[in-house]
């Protein structure tokens, strides 16, 4: 018999033993009729002596756990047996051999406790749920993230938990319909609009866990917030499509400024000090519109970038006024504009003597609908001058270039002291404050 059972009599001696009792204490046969107290028992941690004289004199019953010498593990099961008439006639003690089932708890403990420190070390939110959708567990992310506590979710239904925040349509058919069929789902994404951290955007992997010796399959479902890298794609996007269609403007224009200077210029020299002075300024127009991203652009900061190249003393003084705000092509068209009117006033204008001036502000004109900007340029101290004989190649390129790309109108007038021009455009802003220029925008004369 593989058991090894030992009876003992009322006066605790042995009366029957089974041959695996050997190994647990030192018995043979003619040890019958001797009391168990004399003999040497090879296990420790239990009083088989005093289980038995309880079980004898209080009819009770008792179990525990022994280990012997060479680290074998057995169940020890002492109780009072009786005669046929009834009587108690001694007591009867097992030793079940559980070695290999101690060790195979031990190692799912082990693999228990592993498993779940890698569940509670992870960062992102995971749940561990029954096939039925309970809450076996969740991880310390998860509480975190969405404010949870686990009092409130183990062994609650899933869909039921935080008031119903996970109960929405594509959750459902990812856990009742696709998880079921397949298994496993990764990257499965669900909007959902939560009370305290808004509309975020989950990703959800699930992975079916099967059962194994009666128990139930589990899931394992890991969640992670990916709204700020779906918003910060959505932006690359934006600013890739921007870039293609800056670069494709910004060729346009220097095609056009090419075709434009070349039929205005008498010479290839002229040609070439206009055509690269031209370049020159749309590059300055290219470097303010991608330091300010995709956002609109203020008029002082339009200007002062435009005529920086020409200030070396002051001579330029820009007075201001109200600010308005002009998308990136606007911006170019406008610095390219200025940059004609700063160039013909450095060639034959105020700025080609030394005591020349310019002054330059802008204000609003009209109310409502009809309301526009109106840019003035103010020459002074110059060379005098007179009406050209000719309409000039800048005064043409700012005339067309405000007509055609700000849909406005330039008009010049030369008076003795210098020249004057006033440019009225369509009011780039629905609504513009008026907002003093910033010391760096300004330029004391």
């Amino acid at each position: 018999n593989d058991i090894a059972t030992i009876f003992l009599d009322e006066r605790l001696r042995i009366k029957w033993f089974t041959p695996a009792v050997t190994a647990l204490f030192d018995v043979i046969d003619t040890d019958v009729g001797r009391p168990l107290a004399n003999l040497a028992q090879k296990f420790t941690d239990g009083d088989l002596v005093g289980k038995a004289k309880a079980a004898i004199d209080k009819l009770a019953h008792s179990e525990d756990e022994v280990r012997t010498e060479n680290g074998k593990c057995f169940s020890l099961r002492v109780m009072p047996y009786r005669t046929r008439d009834n009587r108690i006639a001694g007591a009867v003690a097992t030793f079940i051999d559980v070695t290999e089932l101690k060790e195979t708890q031990a190692e799912i403990a082990a693999a228990r406790d592993y498993s779940e420190a890698i569940v509670r070390t992870v960062r992102y939110p995971l749940l561990v749920l029954t096939g039925d959708l309970r809450v076996v567990s969740a991880n310390p992310a998860f509480y975190k993230m969405f404010e949870m506590r686990p009092a409130d979710t183990e062994g609650k239904k899933f869909f039921e938990i935080n008031n119903r925040q996970w109960d929405v349509p594509q959750l459902r058919e990812l856990l009742l319909q696709i998880l079921p069929a397949r298994g496993e789902v990764n990257d499965f994404e669900v909007q959902h609009d939560f009370p305290k951290l808004g509309k975020r955007i989950i990703r959800n992997n699930a992975h079916r866990i099967p059962g194994s010796g009666g128990r139930d399959n589990l899931i394992l479902l890991a969640k992670e917030d990916i709204t700020e890298q779906k918003d910060a794609a959505r932006h690359r996007e934006m600013l890739v499509g921007e870039l293609s269609h800056r670069v494709k403007n910004s060729l346009a224009v220097v095609q056009s400024i090419a075709s434009r200077t070349l039929r205005q210029s008498s010479s290839v020299e002229d040609f070439g000090d206009t055509f690269f002075g031209r370049l020159q300024a749309l590059s300055d127009a290219h470097d303010m519109v991608f330091e300010g991203g995709v956002d609109r652009i203020g008029l002082d900061r339009i200007v002062e970038r435009a005529l920086r190249p020409f200030q070396t003393r002051g001579e330029i003084k820009i007075g201001g006024g109200p600010q308005f705000a002009f998308d990136p092509a606007a911006s170019q068209c406008l610095i390219l504009i200025l940059h004609e009117l700063a160039t013909n006033a450095v060639k034959y204008g105020a700025l080609s003597a030394s005591t020349g001036r310019v002054s330059i502000g802008w204000r609003n004109e009209g109310k409502g609908e009809a309301r526009r900007l109106r840019l003035s340029w103010t020459e002074s101290g110059g060379p005098e001058t007179g009406p050209p004989a000719r309409e000039g190649q800048g005064i043409r390129f700012v005339k067309r270039s405000i007509a055609h790309e700000l849909r406005g109108e330039a008009r010049f007038q030369f008076a003795p002291d210098g020249l004057q021009a006033a440019i009225d455009i369509p009011n780039p802003t629905n609504d513009p404050k008026a907002v003093p220029m910033t010391g760096a925008a300004r330029e004391d004369a």
